[in-house]
């Protein structure tokens, strides 16, 4: 704010002084002096929002003068600013203002600007309406007069308020600027040109239009046959030259016409780049599976760039692989003619990650550039191996890709022949009908056991995009079972109760896989088979412990592999491993006194083992009975000399083999032998053998419950000794005759 005061009426009897302020804020306390040296009109600082109070002091060598007055100041909204100048445009409905700020901004600074318009100078005004700050400041204006225009005045703002409105100023549509030619491109079609060119950058404020005039040949310019569109951009026009067409444009609008603008010619040109292609194998019977080069469908569309003369034929070149644009491999394909058509078939031979093809058109003028390089797809998948799997008869084909899959994969197909038939021959090749969906890479078929396939995969593009080219192919062979193993035996375990051993001999030929395990089947009693039970390893021996004792097992045993299990072997029969059966024993009085003779049947089952030997027993004691093992003899007979003259004695006996002693035999009971010698031993010399002595007894008081068999006689000569014992030869005869000899 500017503040001025008077000089005191008295200097104090100083020559000089100087002045001191005092500010204070929107009504607020006054703050400290401030040295204002000794002028007396000051542009002091205000920080007030609204006002500022001041004060002055004087001060001579002697101090400060009483304050001055009080002087309020506040701020002011800003003077009156001016419109300079109103041109119409540069957009359509725009027009451009310049406006000069006002002298004074009231103390505040201007935030902004407001305008009010009046259509055609003419009618009320409307607004106020926000001024933009570019240079220049661009407004609306609603005229559509051709002669017409906007009038404009405006409103300088600040924190206090807007000015008082300036004076108005009118501003009236103009001509639009010159259009600017961008390029002419020949063809498309033919006898046609593409004109491409930008608006003016200045339409005069009105909506503006395009005619055009074409040159032929170097001739005098006419109006163009075509409308042109009010947007600016491209058109395609008339070139009905030989060699050369010119053109320049002119912009319209309601006021009238611009400048023209540059001129710009162009001459016809051999075509341009072939459209982008499409390749792809069309139908199964074009992958020629037999010779695998499969024929490929290279279609476009017609030629859109011409070089403004009609296309009379197109060439071709394939590329087998992957090949880009700047692919050496390119200048030394071989060049083929395709006539005047859109289609072309090249093969593409089996095994090929893709093939590649390139296209270009010829014309009068001379010959198109190549267009892009498009590659056959999908791609063709590689590293194709096929490889025998389980289970038996079954192959494995991996593959790697496609790297490239066009639109996207729908499937993937399997193609097998049977190696033997001949696979150059396509009619020998079928559809395993095995469609792959997603991207596994693998896929299993049955070809059948020791039977070779010969495979190809082929890839088929989604949403009917055709096949790739088929793989190379890969040969396997179905895998194939064990042969049986041979020589099974069977025998009885002689350490575990119901156990057999089995041994066998491993087949001859295992078949496509190692064996890893070997399984038998089992019949107890003349049973049906069990189900299949594994051995857990490659060993041909096995000790089943589940035959059950006693039991009769019939086995048969086959071998295991990746592909499966082989045919089964022999059968073998033995039984599960027990101690024997019982003995059935019998007890008699023995043939020597107190004695008792004891035998037995064998085990009517030796549980599988040999019998090696008996255990005879006899009870003895009142009760409980304690048993005494009396004799362990390994034929089927036994005496018991200790039982006792007319003793009753019982047995029992069991028989023994690896597995031990087995069941107790019936008991059997019978007297030790009680004989007493004949009675009434009478000798007298016979009256019919000569030297013979007849010798007669009766039966012995008791016979000790055992019926005699015979009886027995010794003899002495004089006082010689006894003779042996020797039967009478009478059996139960109570008499005989015995030769002692003449006179003895």
């Amino acid at each position: 704010m500017t503040v001025t005061w008077l000089a005191p009426t008295s200097l104090g009897g100083a020559g000089s002084v100087r002045y001191w302020v005092e500010t204070a804020v929107d009504g607020g306390a006054f703050g400290p002096k401030v040295d204002v040296a000794t002028a007396r009109k000051k542009l002091l600082p205000c920080a007030g929002v609204n006002s500022c109070d001041f004060r002055v002091y004087a001060k001579n060598t002697a101090g400060f003068s009483p304050a001055s007055n009080v002087a309020t100041g506040t701020w002011a909204v800003p003077g009156k600013p001016t419109v300079g100048t109103v041109t119409g445009g540069p957009a359509v409905g725009k027009m451009a203002l310049t406006i000069k700020a006002p002298a004074s901004n009231g103390g505040q600074a201007i935030t902004g600007y407001l305008y009010e318009v009046q259509v055609n100078s003419a009618g009320a005004w409307t607004g106020p309406f926000p001024l933009g700050t570019a240079t220049p400041r661009v407004v609306d204006c609603a005229s559509v007069t051709p002669t017409g225009g906007c009038n404009y005045r405006i409103y300088a703002v600040n924190s206090v308020g807007s000015s008082v409105v300036s004076a108005n100023k009118a501003g009236l549509w103009n001509l639009p600027k010159a259009a600017q030619i961008i390029s002419v491109t020949p063809g498309r079609p033919v006898a046609m040109a593409t004109v491409n060119y930008q608006g003016p950058f200045d339409t005069g404020g009105l909506a503006v239009s395009y005619t055009y005039e074409v040159a032929v040949d170097g001739g005098a310019f006419s109006p163009g046959a075509f409308s042109l569109p009010t947007g600016p951009g491209s058109a395609t026009v008339e070139c009905p030259a030989g060699n050369n067409c010119s053109y320049r444009l002119t912009t319209h609008n309601a006021k009238g016409a611009g400048p023209v603008s540059n001129v710009v010619t162009t001459a016809f040109n051999p075509p341009g780049r072939v459209p982008p292609l499409k390749a792809t194998v069309a139908t199964v019977a074009d992958l020629n599976l037999g010779s695998g080069d499969a024929v490929a469908t290279v279609s476009w569309s017609a030629q859109t760039n011409t070089g403004g003369q009609p296309v009379t034929g197109y060439d071709g070149r394939a590329c087998n692989g992957n090949c880009d644009d700047n692919n050496s491999a390119w200048s030394s394909a071989t060049v083929v003619s395709l006539g005047n058509t859109n289609t072309w078939r090249p093969t593409c031979p089996s095994g090929q990650v893709t093939c590649s093809y390139e296209v270009r058109a010829r014309n009068s003028i001379g010959i198109g550039p190549w267009g892009s390089s498009y590659r056959l797809t999908p791609f063709g998948v590689t590293n194709v191996t096929a490889t025998s799997a389980a289970p038996a008869g079954n192959v494995t084909v991996m593959w790697s890709g496609p790297a490239e899959v066009g639109a996207g994969i729908d499937h993937i197909a399997l193609y097998r022949c049977l190696t033997t038939a001949g696979c150059s021959n396509s009619a020998n090749w079928s559809d395993t009908g095995l469609t792959i969906t997603g991207n596994p890479q693998t896929v299993t078929h049955n070809c059948g056991q020791n039977v070779s396939c010969t495979y190809k995969i082929v890839a088929f593009g989604s949403l009917g995009a055709g096949a790739s080219a088929s793989s190379a192919a890969s040969a396997a062979t179905g895998s194939t079972l064990p042969d049986a193993p041979t020589a099974l035996t069977a025998t009885t375990n002689n350490t575990t109760f119901g156990a057999v051993n089995l041994a066998w001999t491993a087949p001859a030929n295992s078949g496509t896989f190692l064996v890893t395990d070997y399984v038998f089947q089992r019949s107890i009693n003349g049973g049906s088979f069990s189900a299949p039970i594994s051995t857990g390893s490659n060993s041909t021996t096995y000790t089943d412990t589940a035959c059950g004792a006693s039991n009769s097992c019939t086995y048969q045993v086959a071998a295991v592999t990746s592909a499966g299990t082989g045919s089964y072997s022999n059968t073998a029969t033995a039984e599960g491993a027990n101690t024997p059966s019982a003995p059935v024993l019998s007890a008699t009085p023995g043939s020597a006194v107190a004695s008792v003779d004891l035998s037995w049947t064998s085990p009517t089952d030796n549980g599988g083992l040999a019998v090696s030997g008996y255990k005879v027993e006899k009870r003895s004691g009142t009760g409980p009975f304690t048993w005494t093992t009396i004799a362990t003899p390994t034929s089927n007979s036994a005496t018991d000399g200790a039982c006792g003259a007319a003793v009753s004695c019982t047995y029992r006996v069991s028989a023994q083999n690896a597995l031990g002693y087995g069941a107790l035999s019936n008991e059997a009971t019978a007297l030790g032998t009680n004989l007493q010698p004949p009675q009434n031993l009478t000798a007298a010399t016979s009256t019919n053998t000569l030297g013979g002595v007849l010798v007669t007894w009766q039966y012995p008081s008791d016979d000790g419950g055992v019926p005699i068999a015979g009886y027995e006689f010794r003899y002495k000569i004089g006082a010689g000794a006894f003779s042996a014992w020797a039967s009478t030869g009478s059996g139960t005869g109570l008499s005989f005759t015995h030769v002692c000899g003449q006179a003895t």
